[in-house]
């Protein structure tokens, strides 16, 4: 269910910043806070996936990096015993 909420709050959204601004219309004020909000909204959740993504990123190449860590220290044991 909230992924159906989700796409139909996204459509929503992407019908408000289709809405063309007149600076003359007794709307306008209204209309461009709706637009903001609905920018800023969409901007958000994109940064948090971002983040997420990039955190993910970051998880998966910790076991190689240690691996590269011990392995390193190891040869360095290995260098000062002979």
């Amino acid at each position: 269910m909230l992924t159906r909420l989700t796409g139909k709050a996204l459509r929503k959204i992407e019908s408000i910043l289709d809405i063309e601004l007149d600076p003359d219309d007794e709307e306008f004020g209204t209309l461009l806070r709706a637009q903001l909000a609905g920018s800023q909204a969409i901007l958000n959740s994109q940064i948090k996936v971002d983040e997420q993504q990039f955190r993910r990123q970051q998880e998966d190449r910790l076991p190689q990096l240690l691996k590269i860590i011990l392995e390193e220290q190891a040869a360095q044991r290995m260098q000062r015993v002979t």
